[in-house]
Formats: C-alpha cells, structure tokens, sequence
C-alpha cells in the first residue's frame, strides 16, 4: 500500500525535533540519576557517621557511669549496701539509657542493684559472657545482645572489673532506637543498629530488634564488621531498591546503618521529565505551522503534476504550467511537460502505424482468404474427379498413369497453398494445435523409411527403438510432431559420418489425464561445443559445422523447439564434442480412438456400397456445377436418393419440401449464402433432424468457427477426398461402407500382399534412395522413372514396385524398402 508524501514528510519533521530531543532526555535522566544517587549516598554516608557519633557519645556516657560506680566501691565510700544501692538508683535515673545496673562479687554473684525490687540480689552470673570477659579484660568491655533473667527484652552490657568487683550495666534498647527514630523521622528513611555479630539492637523498627534479627549476611555488614563502612545501592530484606550507608562506632564495634529508599531518586527525574515533555509538545506546537507551509509550497505543483498524468492517461496532454517558487519543480513540470508533447507525437504517429497496418493485415487476410478460396475450388475438381478416376477399371496403365500425375500435382499444389497460409499464420503469431487421432507408429515408421536409403548411403544405420507402454495411436497434431521429427533426423543424418542414429520412443507417465511422451534423437556425430549449445534455439544461429555445410537457415530447431513447447513439452539437448548429440523432447497426448484410425479412414481398402443399409435422402448445394457434379458422382456409386442446389434459397425450398437427411452445403453462394440458408432450417428445425455439413474453399479458423455457430455441424475444407465424405456419412448418419476384402467371398484374398525382395544388395544404394524419396513425395513421374532402371537389376522387384505404385500404395512400397539399411551394433547410442 502507498503512503502518502504529506505524511511522510510530517513524520519526518517531528522525528528530527523530538528525536534529538529525547535522546537528550534519556541521556540526561541517565546522568541527573547518576549524580543523585552519588549524592543521596554521600547524604547517606554523613548521616550514619552522625548517628554513630551520637551513638559513642551515648556509649561512651555509659563507660563514665560504670567507671564512677567502680571508683566508689574501689575507695570504700559507700557505708553499707543499701546506700550502695540507692546511690546507683540515682546515677541510673541521671542516664536513662541504662535499664539496670548490677555490682557482682568474684564468684559471679549480684551484690548490689539498682532496681534491688527487681529480686535481682543473689543472682549467680559468673557463666554469664558479662561477667567472664570484664573478670579477664582491663578495660570496659561490650557484649553482644542478649535476653537477660527475668525480661523478655534483649538488651546489651556493658561491664568492667574493680578491684574483686565487677560493675555491668544494661542498656535500655527501646530508649535508643526512640533516640534514632527522632534523628531519621524523614519520610523513605530508615537507621539500624547492629552488635559486632550482626544482630540488630536498636533502629525504627522495634519488631527486628525484639526478635533479635541478625543480618550479618548482608555484604554491606560484613564489610562493615570487617572494618569496612560505605555506601552501596542493593535491595533490602523486602526486596526494595535502596541506598545503604554503614558508619562504625568506636570501641563497641556496633554498625551504624542508614537506609534510604531508591524510589527517592526518580521522584526529582519524573518532575524533570514532565517539564522536558511539556517543552517537547509546546515545541513541536510551536513547529507545526513551518512543515506545513513547506509541505503546501511543495506538494501542489506535485498534486497537479498528477492532475496532469491522469489527463495524459485519458488523452489530453495540454499541460497548464504552474510556477511553484522552487526551481527543481519548475524543471521538473518543464520537462513533464516536454515529455507529454513527445508522448502525444509519438503516440499519433503509432495510432496511424497501427491503421496502416491493420488495413495491410485487412487487405493481407481478403488476398488470402480470396486466394485460398479461388485455388482451392478449382482444385477440388482437379483432384476429386482425378480420384473417381483413378478407381475405374475400363481406362489403360497409360491413362491411368496420366490421371495419376495430375493427381499428385494437385496435391502438391494444394501443399503449396497450405505452406502460405501456414506462413502467414506465423507472421500473425496465431499458430495454434490441431489435434486429431494419430498412428504414431505408421508416423515414426514412415518418417524413419524417407531417411533410410540416405544413412545407408553414408554407411550408418537407422532405428527406430519404442519402449513397453508406448501407444500405438494417440491424438496430438500430427503435422507438427512429423516436422520435429524430420528437422531432428534430417540434422542427424548430415552431419553424422560414422555409426548411425537411434529414434527412441518412451512413455513418461500421464499428467492432466494426457501421457506423456519423451522422443530422443541420439547419433554418432561430430558434437555440438558447449557454448555453441546456448545458442542453439535462437532463429539464424548456426554452429561452425552447420556453416561448414552451407546449408540450412538456421529455422528449423527454433520452429521444433517452438512446436514442441506448443503441444505441452519443451525440447532440450545433451552433447559432448566427438561423441554426438542428443536431442531430447517431450509432448502431451491425449488418447485416440482406435475404430479412428487413419488406416480405416486413409482409403487404403476401396469402399462397396451395404445393400443392407437405408436410402438416405441427400441434397447437394453449391453454386459451381462441377462441384455438385463430383460430390454426386463420388455418393451416387453408394445409393442414396441425390438433389442440388445452386443457392441458399433454392436449398431452403427443397429442404421444406424433401426434408433430406443431409445437406453438404457451401457457405458461398449468390442470392442466399449458405449461412443465411442455415439459420433458416434452424428456425424452422430446432430438434436438428437435419444434418449439415458445410464444405468451402476457405480454411481460416474465423469461418470455421463462424459455421458451426450458424448452426452446422461439421465443417470440411476443400478439396476434400471421398474418404473424408464417407467417413462424415458414416459418422452422422450411420451408413456402412464394407470394404472389397470385406464383402470377399471366403478363402479367397482380397488383395495381393507382395514381399520383400529375398535379397537386394546388388541395387545401387543411391538407387533405392532416391525412389523412396520419390515414394514419399507421391511424385509418380519420377517413380516409374527410377522403377524402370531398376528393372536392369531385378525385373520381378521392379513388376512388384510398378504393381505398388500404381495402386498408390506408397506405404507398403516403402515398407519393401525399409530393412535395406545397415544395422546398428548392440551397443545404444
């Protein structure tokens, strides 16, 4: 799908505003974040080492307590032991971090205590870590939390030895966390403190330092207990990303830990973010009005230069030239401009190109139609009555033999008329098939028969290989596969010296309900090199050996390669220079009826009237005399009831009167064609009882499909030949044609099969060529020529060969031919 250039363009334009501009926001959040969290540690970092300064000066206040009760009992102020314990409930009350404070004798026992109502007196501590590590220390010693006797509460001491005694205070915990609550009450921050061994002691959150939650595996701990403080960004122990600092105190070895939220760090980013948003849409507001206006300035010569293609693509190539202010558009509408101009020149000067050639292609096609037509009526006479004939058995060998040379130049007449419509039709590029029932194996038999005698001649042998599964009969067009064909063999037989040429015949399986044939020319020859092979199908292209021969124009594989393509296959070579070549093709056939074939419908056996059948009603219409007078001639022998017409309207009048069975009808007539005539019996016979075949002189595919719209049947070209009538006859009405050997009495032949000559190797080579060429060409002049200088050889073969060609029996002579050849070794090629 097309986008559109004003889109394009906006998009454009504000990627190159905002693009920059948020690769400066992210960068810039990258950066103002970086510096924040240095800064919110730093913060962080003085922070905790203020708590712990307070923290030591509270220690430290501790320390002075437990030193002025040792010194007093060290000096023996104190009278008796209540005023020893009253005088510590007062120093306590003075320093409310203190919860108690306890004097032990050497063993261990409580002496005194400053809450003597707590029952404390008497208790024995000399296990107790607060008593062992002041009795062996010289100094104030600190321990680790603990729950002391009697209370619930952990709580930490703080002991020394005096003399025989030792004096231990605890310290109220609830009091100093209520002291680091008061210093971090901001919103996001929160302080611990831990004992040397990790457990929490004091901090906000009183359910951690009740539990006595240790936390000695965090690594900003280890570190700190190590000796180690500073700062770092990891999750809590809820999993939330924070900004940890860890200060130490000093001789307790208690970790100062501050903790504050990282969600801190992007509320100042979100309020820099807004603004940075807010600057981009007022920018790209502010923008908005600039594209646009370069959008219109460039897009309207643009839009009217399509306004202008659309006119030219409906005819009108007047351009109205629009100055945009821009000079590259204004080239751009001056060259289109030109360019419609030349366009309208040339194409007036194609459009009266393409009427002089359509009316040389009119004037073509009526030259040809009319010519055709003006031939073919003639020769349908010439060729029809030469037939009838040539059947007769009151005329002598001379005559017969004089009808039989007008006979094969009519043919050959016609032939030539074929080839120019031929031509023309390729010219036109309206080549098309025309399939009809094929005896592939009579086909590739005679086609391997004409060049036989010419690879004798060169001492190289000819075969003919079909292999298992190949049909006898197929339906293909059989004039296109026999120019193959020829084209291929007539090229292997040149220029092959030595070995021969095998023709191999395979079926490839079926496709589309069609089989597939694969044909193969393979010879002995001189090989093709691999770059001439590239070239080969091209038309006029010759390789070095073909231009050495001086012959051929270099057609011949273009137009087989184009047939082959055209009836389904394609057509490919395989060679190597010295060895020989290979030319491989394949085609589509459909399946023929074998009751069709050509054998039954070549008029090879001489028709006989059936006394059995009906007397069919049969009218003839046709302007020409002699046309009426040889279709009559050719059904009379046959017994049907015969009327003519000389036009359309007398054909209608009999036709409602007679009601013939069926009427061969020329489309061309005066006063009422045959295709008026034929819409009338339609009309007037919509069950079409009536059987019409038309019959004319014009073979172009436009009349014929034009005549079996108009609503007959069939459609049969002149000339036509009495096998073709009688096979219409027997397909539309029924009506049976026994042959002679059919109505044969029993035991007794039908005609004389003759056989090959026992042995012929005393015959000229170039002798039995050159008749076989003649054979195949019908050319019975140069026949009886060549059979009279065999009878020098072989009289009896020669009384045989005569017999052949006089019946016109051309197949069965080349048949006697066939085998004289050499064979080719075991070894294919």
């Amino acid at each position: 799908m097309y986008k559109s250039i004003r889109t394009i363009l906006i998009i454009t334009f504000l990627a190159i505003i905002i693009m920059p501009m948020g690769i400066i926001g992210i960068v810039g959040k990258f950066f103002i974040e970086r510096q924040l969290e240095r800064d919110m540690g730093q913060n962080n970092l003085v922070l905790a080492r203020a708590l712990s300064v307070e923290v030591d000066e509270i220690l430290r206040e501790a320390e002075q307590v437990i030193h002025v009760i040792g010194s007093f009992l060290s000096a023996d102020i104190l009278a008796d032991g209540g005023e020893t314990d009253r005088f510590m409930a007062v120093i306590t009350a003075s320093f409310r971090s203190f919860s108690s404070v306890q004097v032990l004798d050497e063993n261990g026992t409580v002496v005194h205590s400053s809450v003597p109502e707590a029952q404390q007196i008497g208790y024995d501590l000399s296990r107790h870590p607060t008593f062992v590590n002041a009795r062996n220390a010289e100094r104030a010693v600190w321990s680790a939390s603990f729950i002391p006797l009697r209370n619930s509460k952990p709580t930490v001491s703080i002991s020394r030895r005096f003399g025989p005694y030792v004096v231990a205070g605890y310290l109220d915990l609830s009091a100093l966390s209520k002291t680091i609550s008061n210093l971090t009450g901001q919103i996001g921050l929160r302080a611990r403190i831990t004992d040397r061994e990790g457990t929490i002691v004091a901090g906000s959150e009183n359910f951690q330092v009740e539990h006595r939650v240790n936390i000695r595996n965090r690594i900003y701990v280890k570190n700190g207990i190590r000796g180690q403080p500073g700062t770092y960004r990891l999750p809590d122990e809820h999993g939330r990303d924070a900004i940890i600092s860890v200060a130490r105190t000093g001789g307790s070895g208690f970790l100062v830990i501050v903790y504050r939220d990282a969600a801190l760090l992007v509320r100042p980013i979100e309020q820099v973010q807004k603004i940075f948003m807010l600057l981009i849409v007022v920018t790209v507001m502010l923008s908005i009005p600039l594209p646009l206006y370069t959008l219109r300035k460039i897009l309207r010569p643009i839009a009217h230069l399509a306004i202008s293609t659309a006119h030219i693509a409906r005819g009108r190539y007047s351009i109205d030239l629009r100055s945009s202010g821009f000079a590259e558009l204004n080239r751009l509408e001056r060259n289109f401009a030109a360019m419609a101009e030349a366009v309208r020149v040339r194409e007036t000067a194609l459009r009266e190109a393409i009427r002089a050639a359509e009316s040389a292609s009119r004037a073509k096609s009526v030259f040809l139609a009319n010519m055709s037509h003006e031939l073919r009526t003639p020769l349908n006479a010439i060729i029809g009555f030469s037939s009838l004939l040539q059947h007769r058995q009151d005329i002598t060998a001379g005559s017969r033999e004089q009808i039989g040379i007008i006979a094969r130049s009519g043919e050959h007449l016609l032939a030539l008329i074929n080839q120019v419509l031929d031509l023309s039709k390729i010219e036109a590029g309206e080549m098309t098939r025309h399939d009809a029932d094929a005896d592939l194996a009579r086909l590739t038999d005679d086609i391997t028969d004409m060049f036989r005698l010419r690879a004798a001649a060169k001492g190289l042998y000819l075969t003919t290989d079909r292999f298992p599964g190949v049909p006898k009969y197929i339906r293909t067009d059989e004039v296109k596969l026999r120019q193959i064909l020829i084209n291929l063999l007539d090229n292997a037989v040149r220029f092959t010296e030595t070995g021969g040429i095998v023709l191999r015949i395979v079926a490839d399986g079926r496709e589309k309900g069609e089989t597939v044939l694969r044909f193969e020319v393979a010879d002995t020859g001189p090989g093709i090199a691999p770059h001439e092979q590239a070239m080969l199908f091209r038309p006029f292209v010759q390789t070095r050996t073909g231009q050495a021969t001086q012959e051929g124009t270099g057609l011949g594989l273009t137009i087989s390669r184009k047939f082959a393509r055209l009836m389904g296959g394609d057509m490919t070579v395989r060679s190597v220079p010295g060895r020989g070549t290979v030319f491989r093709f394949h085609i589509r056939a459909g399946a023929a009826d074998a009751a069709l074939s050509r054998r039954e419908r070549s008029g090879d056996k001489i028709p006989v009237p059936d006394p059995c059948q009906p007397c069919y009603r049969i009218l003839v219409a046709d302007d020409r005399p002699e046309n009426r007078q040889l279709l009559s001639a050719v059904l009379a022998p046959f017994g049907p009831e015969l009327r003519e017409a000389e036009n359309g309207r007398e054909a209608v009048a009999i036709w409602e009167e007679w009601r013939p069975h069926l009427i061969w009808m020329d489309m061309r007539m005066p006063e009422m064609d045959g295709f008026e005539a034929v819409r009338r019996i339609r009309a007037a016979d919509p069950a079409g009882k009536t059987v019409i075949i038309a019959f004319s002189a014009s073979v172009f595919r436009e009349d014929r499909e034009r005549t079996l719209a108009a609503g007959c049947d069939d459609f049969l070209p002149k000339p036509f030949r009495d096998s073709d009538i009688l096979y219409l006859m027997r397909k539309y009405l029924g009506a049976r044609y026994p042959s002679e050997a059919e109505m044969a009495p029993a035991g007794q032949p039908a005609d004389t099969e003759t056989v090959p000559a026992e042995n012929m190797s005393d015959i000229p080579p170039a002798l039995l060529e050159r008749l076989a060429q003649a054979a195949i060409r019908a050319d019975m002049a140069e026949t009886d020529a060549l059979i009279r200088r065999l009878r020098g050889y072989d009289p009896v073969l020669a009384d045989r060969f005569d017999t052949l060609a006089r019946a016109f029996e051309y197949h069965k002579l080349l048949a006697q031919l066939r085998d004289t050849g050499p064979r080719p070794p075991d070894k294919k090629i």
